[in-house]
């Protein structure tokens, strides 16, 4: 007898999904919205199923099947599981029958396994890029062994029949995929960060990129931006062991996206090194100068890190008030600084730095800072 089940689409980090649910027969009479099997055992009346989701996979409990007739409506593969595994797949017709397995020589201890044409393409991806990772020394240790099911990624998510995505867990990592992207495996403390965020529902959206060696090391992986959780055309999560001290190395991943990393993206995206924070919100959002968000940016070091408020470390800021994204260096983000950051006298940056023929100098909402080569002091203009 086959068991039947439904792979549901939980995505609870580091729990299995849970067993299969049964998918029960229902009465075939006048229906032309359900899955038909024949079967050699019994009156050779066919047995119907109502297939619930448009994704999904489902196995069927039916001794002997041998044909199949979709319900007009989804796509599917269907794969029989015998004693020796799993043997085969084949498209069946959305309304003819089909031949499955070995026909009426199958034996009841046979399964056919119904998959959905979406989850088919995910699960033949997902096993291509798990395959193409195991020659990846670094890889194969993180990824480790799979466990659960494949399953859809952001089942809350409106999204495109083609384009749905789907997510396999493994004991130290995951490996997503959507048609538009592929096949991307994360693993460790970026996977840790990315699914703190909210992971493809949240604002990063699917990973772009598998996860690789960054420039200035460690590693990091791209995504694509989920606008409608304020992720807009991108994002990034970095983690760099050299960074942090070593009781926090577990821990600490960078993420950044929106204006922010698309700033840093039109800067070479090595400007000043890594990012040494995530994106985070400005204090006092109720303050004149209004809510905003920065990263702080610096040589992966562990100095770095401590000190972010460094001079050798560097800044980007973004302001909900003037909509504008801008970069801060230098004794120019030291004076900043030290009258009070974006809520203090001088607000937002509206500039980034300029140079001038003896320095340089940038402006801000209410004033500008500007410093030249040899001084001892800046040069401070409120407006």
């Amino acid at each position: 007898m086959v068991a039947v089940c439904v792979l549901m689409g939980l995505s609870v980090p580091a729990v299995a999904v849970a067993d299969p649910t049964p998918l029960e027969p229902v009465s075939c009479a006048g229906r032309t919205d359900v899955v038909r099997v024949k079967s050699s055992a019994g009156d050779g009346r066919p047995v119907c199923f109502k297939i619930p989701d448009d994704f999904g996979e489902y196995a069927i409990d039916v001794p002997g099947a041998y044909l199949l007739a979709g319900d007009n409506a989804h796509p599917i593969t269907v794969t029989l599981i015998d004693g020796s595994g799993t043997a085969g797949a084949v498209d069946i017709d959305l309304g003819g029958w089909t031949a499955v397995g070995a026909g009426k020589e199958q034996t009841a201890a046979s399964a056919l396994r119904l998959i959905s044409a979406a989850t088919a393409r995910g699960y033949a991806a997902v096993t291509a890029e798990r395959q193409r990772l195991a020659a990846d020394e670094a890889a194969d240790f993180f990824l480790g062994e799979a466990f659960g099911h494949i399953h859809r990624a952001n089942p809350s998510a409106a999204e495109a029949p083609e384009n749905v995505g789907w997510e396999q867990y493994y004991d130290g990592g995951a490996i997503y995929y959507t048609a538009a992207i592929g096949a991307r495996a994360i693993y460790s403390s970026v996977l840790s960060r990315y699914l703190e965020t909210g992971g493809p529902a949240g604002p990063l959206g699917y990973p772009a990129t598998s996860q690789d060696t960054a420039p200035g090391g460690g590693w990091y992986a791209d995504f694509t931006g989920n606008p409608s959780a304020g992720g807009g055309n991108g994002g990034s999560i970095y983690w760099n062991p050299d960074s942090y001290p070593s009781s926090e190395n577990p821990f600490r991943a960078n993420a950044l996206y929106g204006p922010i990393w698309e700033k840093w993206v039109t800067l070479g995206r090595t400007w000043q090194g890594q990012p040494l924070i995530g994106l985070t919100p400005t204090p006092n959002a109720t303050g004149p100068n209004g809510a905003g968000s920065y990263v702080h940016f610096g040589q992966p070091t562990e100095a770095n890190h401590l000190d972010l408020n460094g001079p050798t470390n560097a800044s980007i800021y973004y302001s909900d008030q003037t909509r504008q994204v801008h970069t801060v260096q230098g004794s120019i983000r030291q004076t900043w600084r030290q009258h009070g950051w974006e809520q203090g006298r001088f607000g937002f940056p509206t500039t980034d730095e300029q140079t001038t023929p003896t320095g340089w100098t940038q402006r801000f909402q209410h004033g500008t800072i500007t410093w030249n080569r040899g001084a001892t002091a800046p040069i401070l203009t409120t407006s």
